[in-house]
């Protein structure tokens, strides 16, 4: 893997389901890195390669919302999609109250999940751009003229 690559860790006990998906992407910048159980996970929560993570939302060995919070726990820092089999209105409005990234159903498709990522892109980088600019130090004076950048 190069430095630049990243890593799009899935957890579902249906590995299979991400085949294509995982083919289309072999070429690209980035990983797919499969995974059947949460327990596998867990140990990779902090590393800084992981760009995203993708979690069924049944697992067999806990629950996705479980792992997802587990993550959270461990202060990792890439957005969570929850991916179910079927469609759930519940499993939806509970990926939105726990504050994750997303939630998408079976099949996935790359162009779908592009947009996906895309928006988080967006978002990260706006959400980067406003903690810049709350914890940038102000001086004690005014600059004479526009605006001073940090950095």
């Amino acid at each position: 893997m190069s430095p630049s690559q990243t890593v799009m860790m899935v957890v579902d006990s249906q590995s299979e389901d991400y085949d294509t998906l995982c083919a289309m992407c072999s070429h690209r910048e980035q990983q797919f890195r499969l995974l059947r159980l949460a327990n596998q996970a867990l140990p990779l929560s902090r590393d800084p390669a992981v760009g995203l993570w993708l979690i069924n939302v049944s697992l067999p060995d806990m629950s996705g919302f479980d792992l997802a919070d587990m993550l959270k726990q461990e202060s990792s820092r890439a957005p969570v999609i929850m991916v179910a089999d079927e469609y759930c209105e519940a499993d939806e409005l509970r990926t939105l109250s726990l504050g994750l990234a997303a939630y998408m159903c079976k099949p996935l498709e790359l162009a779908g999940l592009r947009r996906c990522c895309r928006r988080l892109t967006a978002a990260h980088a706006k959400a980067q751009l406003s903690v810049h600019f709350s914890s940038r130090v102000v001086p004690a004076h005014k600059p004479k003229r526009g605006i001073r950048w940090n950095g």
